[in-house]
């Protein structure tokens, strides 16, 4: 007899605000992908959960473009079904003093808090392809509410 297995599969980004292409070419591809995902949460009520990468930035990037949207965005994150935050960039720990990392952390927090009504929830994502850092889950001690849970 073979066992079931179960697969839970959690649907998210992780957005690069410039990379190879330049910020405004990243951005509009943010603001196309937030449109759908907008119009999937708003037509499909099965499609319960996103999770919009782990930095606030993205929002700040999408509204500038869309500020009409703030309305229906902020709807969706209140009610859980996008979560976003806690970070306000993505943090990088090799470049950055653990100061920098704490005030990243406590701005996205505050960004998140203004959208989303799980914003002291501490979501960390395994960042630039390398194992997480024991140094980018001190800072929660200092500002978040709760404990770190991480994802990969």
């Amino acid at each position: 007899m073979t066992e079931q297995l179960n697969i839970i599969i959690v649907p998210h980004t992780h957005w690069d605000r410039e990379w190879y292409q330049t910020f405004q070419q990243f951005r509009m591809r943010l603001v196309r992908a937030v449109d759908k995902l907008l119009d999937i949460l708003d037509r499909d009520p099965n499609f319960s959960y996103f999770m919009l990468d782990g930095q606030t930035i993205v929002l700040d990037d999408y509204l500038e473009v869309r500020p009409e949207q703030e309305k229906r965005l902020k709807r969706h994150t209140r009610s859980g079904r996008i979560t976003v935050g806690p970070w306000y960039l993505q943090p990088d720990e090799f470049l950055v003093s653990g100061e920098s990392l704490v005030r990243n952390l406590q701005i996205g927090l505050q960004r998140a808090a203004e959208l989303d009504r799980s914003a002291t929830s501490s979501r960390v994502r395994r960042t630039h392809a390398r194992r997480l850092s024991p140094r980018l889950l001190w800072p929660y001690s200092a500002v978040a509410a709760d404990p770190a849970r991480v994802w990969d």
